[in-house]
């Protein structure tokens, strides 16, 4: 019993110490169209100003899956 006392005084305890706790509320953004697609096209846009630019990465094919070890 007195296990479950002491477990009430600790959840007390942090209700006082941390307050009570906050709903986040999730951000949902809107935007008109399809994002754009920056392993296609690469990016272009200006930051304060300047031009910045980078070039779409080159293809990869896909690594293949490790062979299944045999055990002895």
């Amino acid at each position: 019993m007195a296990g479950a006392a002491m477990a009430g005084a600790m959840l007390a305890l942090r209700d006082i110490y941390e307050g009570p706790t906050k709903e986040e509320i999730p951000i949902e953004v809107e935007a008109s169209g399809e994002p754009h697609n920056v392993d296609k096209d690469g990016v272009d846009l200006t930051v304060d100003g300047i031009d910045v630019s980078s070039p779409a990465l080159e293809r990869k094919d896909p690594l293949p899956a490790p062979k299944a070890r045999r055990s002895r």
